[in-house]
């Protein structure tokens, strides 16, 4: 009378002529006496290889023991899926989806050296959060932690590893989105990245928001161009140009990339219409004198031929 698509009633026999002592089922899928169902395989001398179950509360175990066939509580569970989704190695009370406690090991077997992770996930003496992943020989290659603030910081240490005041942070990123990149824990107020000593770039684009950030408002008809005596005047008094910051200001402040472009661009515009207005008072006082010496050719032509008729 099978209850099921397969319904096996006592013992399974899997064996493999290469195997001198094959696995086997002990009796079946059955029930401890504590209320969980669990299944088991074990050798035929009768330690167990593995016992899978499932609890009342429907939480799943999966461990091995060689203890009393009949008593789950006898299991040493070595991970359990609960009935939540948490899934947990190393601990029968996982906080997060996936809580291992204990260490991981990712080998790879060229590298004779793996990386290990030496205590898992775990807190720090001075209530930081990390994960750390080093060599065999406990050298850190890398440590990542969360502080109580819920700055994220990664950086690299060789001390001891119950503290992260011992880190050399290399990154920060704080609870307010902010990046620091270097030595500093904290972004300057108002910007969202911090480069410490610089970025190396070969292409670097600046979005600029609307057209009026830009400086073709210079060559609007209506746009007043400082007389060039005004302009010598501030020069003197200022020592930089109009609209520029000074040295003390770059240096205390720094400056925007689009904000300066488009800055030294309109100076570049107003150098523009200052030649061009030279240019139309130069071709202007051109064709003056030109008009003046075909006057005076005139004259002297005038000149000549009167000095003619009276000497006749």
């Amino acid at each position: 009378a099978p209850s099921e698509l397969l319904h096996i009633k006592g013992s399974v026999l899997a064996e493999n002529g290469a195997l001198a002592d094959p696995l086997q089922r002990n009796k079946g899928f059955f029930t401890w006496s504590d209320r969980a169902y669990g299944m088991e395989l074990h050798n035929s001398a009768g330690k167990w290889g593995l016992a899978v179950f499932a609890r009342s509360e429907s939480d799943i175990r999966l461990g091995h023991y060689s203890a009393n066939e009949t008593k789950q509580n006898a299991l040493s569970t070595k991970m359990i899926i609960q009935n939540d989704g948490k899934v947990g190695i190393g601990t029968t009370a996982p906080l997060e989806l996936l809580h291992i406690k204990g260490s991981v090991m990712a080998e790879n077997n060229p590298i004779a050296d793996p990386l290990l992770r030496n205590s898992g996930f775990y807190p720090w003496l001075d209530r930081a959060y990390g994960m750390e992943l080093h060599n065999s020989a406990g050298k850190w290659g890398l440590a990542v932690f969360a502080r109580t603030d819920s700055d994220i910081r990664l950086g690299h240490y060789t001390g001891n590893e119950n503290s992260q005041s011992a880190i050399s942070t290399k990154m920060t990123i704080q609870n307010d989105g902010k990046i620091a990149i270097g030595s500093v824990s904290t972004a300057p107020a108002g910007y969202k990245l911090f480069v410490e000593q610089g970025i190396l770039a070969e292409k670097v684009k600046v979005a600029i928001k609307t057209s009026a950030n830009w400086a073709d408002y210079v060559f609007d008809k209506n746009y007043q161009l400082m007389p060039l005596a005004n302009l010598e005047k501030y020069i003197q008094q200022n020592k930089h140009l109009p609209g520029i910051p000074s040295a003390t200001e770059v240096v205390k402040e720094g400056i925007d990339l689009a904000e300066m472009n488009a800055k030294l661009l309109a100076k570049v515009e107003e150098l523009t219409l200052y030649i061009l207005a030279q240019e139309k008072r130069s071709n202007a006082q051109q064709i003056l004198i030109s008009t003046v010496n075909d006057k005076l050719n005139t004259l002297q032509q005038q000149v000549k031929q009167l000095k003619k008729n009276k000497l006749k």
